[in-house]
């Protein structure tokens, strides 16, 4: 007698969501992937925990048990509901441009420091 059926599934965090924002959130594409596990026949979407990281990177090291990470919030929700305008989000863009080039800038310095390092 099998009492737990077999099911099958993903593991993806929220945050490797494609976003215009840098970073997936709580959205539209969230909701579409559940779309896309379900047409796939998928049945469990399993995540990292979605607490506030603070200056952490790690989804483990929480500044609280209780509190969800604001960077998951939903931007594009946001704006839907009336709590944002589009124009308020520009800025945002821009940042994430620049931040974007100083990131491809320091993955070229770092392969050019690889390459001058000592073989033996």
């Amino acid at each position: 007698m099998n009492i737990l059926p077999r099911e099958s599934g993903v593991l993806l965090h929220i945050t490797s969501l494609p976003s215009p924002y840098g970073l997936g959130d709580i959205g539209p594409e969230a909701f579409h992937f559940v779309d896309v596990l379900h047409e796939m026949g998928q049945s469990l979407w399993q995540i990292l925990p979605l607490s506030d990281t603070g200056s952490s990177i790690c989804p483990y090291i929480t500044v609280s048990t209780f509190a969800n990470n604001p960077l998951l919030i939903s931007l594009d929700g946001l704006i839907d509901e009336g709590y944002l305008q589009k124009d308020d989000l520009k800025k945002y863009r821009a940042f994430l441009q620049i931040r974007l080039t100083i990131k491809k800038s320091m993955m070229i310095d770092i392969k050019y420091l690889i390459q001058l390092a000592p073989t033996s």
